[in-house]
């Protein structure tokens, strides 16, 4: 028995000895894969990461596109008619056809937009009327300015545009800063009333010269991980943009080496130029965070459009320093397998000697192996390398076979739970991937129904302003009517003066006007141009009482003002308008349902610092505090479903935080008004001047 052990401690050994060197060999391997998969990975990172700078610079030389620069073109002129139309509308029986043109001519002359935007005219007929950059060609006639050939050209142009009413021109036009001519596209439209033809342009290089620099800024502020950054050199080579080294900015870098010698930015115009994928390149070059020269690993890709070369990098020690990690902890979880194998070596030889020793009551060591075969088949079915159990045959009645019958009933018993777990198994994951289908179906549709509930919400508020339009119409309406109607009576029965005519026209006259600024209000706020602009928040707010002038008389509702003068932001009108008529909805509701008398609802605005503060309160007892929370949450509402969506104070909030960078809160106050003590509800939106 001593020689057996001896043989097959020896065995063992050898075999222990044989795996140690195996698994060390498989990690060995391992580590190199690893680390070849850690660069292509990181190469497929770079690409990505700079596939997505080169997305926005192509979306950024998109908007310099022809089409882009004829709708903003179109725009800026649009607007200027519209302004144009409406004064000559306004004022064309009120001031004399020369006041009136000169009154235009000025607007037209002093109208401005954007850095370098501007509006010219000619009379239709060949001379110029208005020229603010070059006000010495104001009078002279378009043929003296031009050569003959050039004339014809945009006279045939002109004739276009008087016959279709506007177009678009392609020309050559003096800088006032350099003096030289450069390649400009204008749009011009004709102003109907005098056959003026008005127009307005940009040079073609100014727009591409715009674009660039926001695609610079934007590359620039783009950053990733703990050291990623991205540079553009041209072609030439030139450094365009370096955030880490800004001193590098606008240097010519044909000859730049690195600390190794090699010309590394003409090797980046070399790879990008012979492959339209662009291409990796390592060199040296100075790390952020540590202010030391490390090796780098970059890839870059050409710009054509703009000469560009793009780029961005990952330094080797870093790859490095994550295999040395995967190194590391390889290393510790083999030492803990060789441990973990010596304590089995050591355990299995004491169960070897004791096996041997059974081995001489040969009457036990049979049923054991049948026990043990039997027990081993159950695990390699439970491990799916068996497709059945083979159970042990039982020959014997003694301790080994009574186990081997109860081992054997379980072993069915568990095969029984098994064959049904695994079928369980198999149907839960056919419903798993059933119900994933089915979020994502109800996920999206979700997201539809919100979107469809936000314009709902906004429908809703025109509506009700339609409500309190009608109501304000009523009464001027009706002294129209009345006025109209008591003219024709006593022109019938020749009682009818010339007093009571200028009277009475005053009067429809006075009331049409107020109909015309309701309507104006109401369309200026259905329009939903979302315009950055600066405006007077006193007049918005004065707009938006305007609008909902109807209804609080219909409910009894007192509006308090504080408001301070002079108050000008920068922003979104239309969006401030509707948060207005959101956060009064709500007052006005919590109004009608708790205060019977006494409606009161406070605004007042204040100035500190660069914020503008509006506050909004009224006097319906205030929101309970356990709802406080989810005030502003979607779909969130004490009301009845008819009555609202919950998406109120939700819109409100995101135009406002996300908007208009501003914020807005919500908090129940006390305070005295008029010697009596109220309770109410107080919004309170804090936005930037600019």
């Amino acid at each position: 028995m001593s020689i057996s052990i001896l043989v097959i401690v020896i065995f063992i050994f050898f075999i222990a000895m044989d795996s140690i060197n195996t698994i060390k060999s498989i990690s060995s391997s391992n580590i190199k894969k690893y680390k070849q998969e850690s660069y292509i990975n990181k190469q497929e990172e770079l690409k990505s990461i700079l596939s997505i700078a080169l997305t926005n610079i192509k979306y950024i030389k998109q908007r310099g596109d022809k089409q882009h620069i004829q709708d903003d073109l179109k725009d800026q002129t649009s607007l200027l008619f519209s302004i144009l139309n409406n004064i000559y509308e306004d004022k064309k029986g009120e001031l004399s056809p020369k006041e009136l043109k000169e009154k235009l001519k000025f607007l037209i002359s002093n109208a401005k937009y954007g850095d370098n935007g501007y509006y010219w005219a000619n009379d239709g007929k060949g001379k110029i009327l208005i020229h603010p950059i070059y006000p010495e060609l104001n009078g002279k006639k378009i043929s003296d300015i031009y050569s003959q050939k050039e004339y014809d050209k945009i006279n045939k142009i002109l004739d276009i545009v008087k016959k279709d009413g506007q177009g678009f021109m392609s020309y050559k036009w003096k800088r006032k800063s350099s003096q030289k001519y450069e390649n400009r596209i204008s749009y011009i439209k004709v102003f109907k009333p005098y056959g003026w033809v008005i127009g307005t342009g940009v040079y073609i290089k100014d727009v591409e010269d715009a674009l660039k620099k926001e695609a610079i800024e934007t590359i620039k502020a783009m950053k990733y991980g703990k050291n990623g950054y991205f540079w553009i050199n041209d072609t030439t080579p030139k450094m365009i943009m370096n955030p880490i080294l800004p001193e590098l900015d606008g240097k010519d870098l044909s000859q730049f080496k690195d600390k190794n010698g090699n010309y590394i930015f003409k090797k980046m115009v070399e790879i990008s130029k012979k492959n339209d994928d662009g291409g990796f390149i390592k060199y040296m070059w100075l790390k952020p965070d540590t202010n030391k020269v490390q090796e780098k690993i970059s890839y870059v890709k050409e710009f054509k459009p703009w000469n560009w070369i793009i780029g961005s990098g990952a330094y080797v020690d870093d790859i490095e320093e994550q295999i040395s990690f995967m190194k590391k902890q390889t290393d510790e979880e083999i030492n803990k397998i060789i441990k973990s194998f010596f304590i089995k070596v050591v355990l299995a030889i004491i169960f070897i000697v004791i096996l041997i020793h059974l081995l001489i009551e040969q009457n036990i060591v049979k049923p054991i192996e049948k026990f043990k075969n039997n027990f081993m088949s159950f695990f390699d079915y439970v491990n799916n390398k068996k497709v059945d159990i083979n159970l042990s045959k039982i020959d014997s009645n003694d301790e080994i076979g009574k186990m081997s019958k109860i081992l054997n009933k379980n072993i069915l018993v568990l095969k029984e739970k098994l064959d049904k777990e695994k079928v369980l198994k198999d149907e839960l994951k056919d419903l798993n991937n059933k119900l994933e289908i089915q979020i994502k179906k109800e996920v999206k549709k979700t997201n539809t129904i919100e979107e469809k509930l936000f314009e709902s919400e906004k429908l809703a508020s025109m509506g009700e302003m339609i409500g309190n339009i009608a109501h304000q119409w009523r009464q001027p309406l009706s002294v129209i009517s009345t006025g109209a109607t008591g003219l024709i009576l006593q022109k019938e029965i020749g009682i009818l003066s010339d007093q009571k005519i200028v009277e009475t026209c005053n009067s429809i006259n006075d009331n049409a006007q107020y109909l015309s600024k309701t309507i104006d209000d109401f369309t200026n706020f259905i329009k939903g141009d979302s315009i950055k602009k600066t405006f007077s928040l006193e007049a918005e707010i004065d707009s938006f009482l305007k609008l909902i002038e109807g209804s609080v008389k219909n409910n009894n509702i007192k509006i308090i003002l504080d408001l301070q003068k002079n108050i000008s932001i920068d922003s979104y009108e239309n969006e401030l308008t509707q948060c207005f008529m959101n956060l009064y909805n709500n007052a006005k509701d919590a109004l009608v349902e708790n205060v019977d008398v006494y409606r009161y609802i406070f605004i007042k605005t204040k100035k500190v610092d660069d914020t503008v503060i509006i506050q909004v309160k009224d006097n319906a007892k205030g929101i309970p505090e356990d709802i406080m929370p989810k005030i502003f949450d979607p779909y969130f509402t004490t009301k009845h479903q008819s009555k609202g969506t919950g998406l109120g104070l939700h819109m409100t909030y995101n135009l406002i935080v996300n908007g208009m960078d501003g914020k807005i809160e919500v908090e129940n106050t006390k305070y005295e008004y008029e010697g009596k003590e109220y309770k109410g509800a107080m919004f309170t939106i804090t936005l930037p001047i600019k």
